[in-house]
């Protein structure tokens, strides 16, 4: 009998040692990743974020739209062909209307029409053609105009500030000139002659404005 244990008991340890071997090659033979193409794809986590990847533009990054952006940037470039106003008072222009000392008959006439009326003045040794339009008054010399007067408050002097009606002070800072409150005139000088204010003596106000011409 005890032969017989012992002759079952060698058959179950050599079945136990064959499926431990058998176990043992099933794991030998499964694939290691080599053989399938290379290596294996790396993890999500290893992949790079787009956030981290694309640059983003500052302006979009601060809540700002395109066209904003656009806007701030032109903002903060002052080259942007608009030319800096340097000060100087506009009757440095010298003109009146439009109309500027050395500018044409033919030019006038081509604006304004034909004069309503025409007289010659003696000025020194010329003689100076008077053009009169409804409250303005063009004088010219060998075919250029050397007198601009404006009287009335239709007219438009182009000069911001000053208006015939006007006020002695807005005139005064208009032209660049003292507002003497003892004189009935205010005078500034122009380019190639002066720029004149008559002013009523009890109102104070603007009565004429005229450009002449000097040598």
């Amino acid at each position: 009998m005890s032969g017989r244990k012992r002759i079952v008991g060698i058959i179950v340890a050599a079945l136990f040692a064959l499926s431990v071997m058998a176990s043992c090659a099933s794991r030998d033979r499964q694939p290691d990743g080599s053989g399938m193409g290379g290596t294996l794809a790396p993890s999500p986590e290893a992949a790079p974020s787009p956030s981290s990847s694309v640059a983003v533009p500052p302006a979009q990054a601060a809540g700002q739209t395109a066209e904003e952006a656009a806007s701030a940037s032109l903002e903060d470039d002052p080259a942007d062909g608009t030319p800096e106003e340097d000060g100087t008072p506009e009757a440095q222009r010298s003109s009146l209307n439009g109309i500027a000392l050395g500018t044409s008959i033919h030019e006038t006439i081509k604006r304004f029409g034909p004069p309503l009326g025409r007289y010659t003045l003696p000025d020194g040794g010329r003689i100076v053609e008077m053009n009169e339009y409804v409250g303005l008054t063009v004088g010219f010399a060998d075919g250029k105009a050397v007198y601009v007067e404006i009287y009335s408050p239709e007219v438009p002097t182009g000069i911001h500030g000053l208006a015939v009606g006007g006020s002695a002070e807005d005139a005064a800072r208009a032209v660049g000139a003292v507002n003497d409150p003892f004189s009935n005139v205010l005078i500034a000088e122009v380019e190639g002659g002066i720029l004149k204010v008559d002013l009523d003596p009890e109102t104070r106000t603007v009565i004429s404005v005229r450009l002449i011409a000097q040598d």
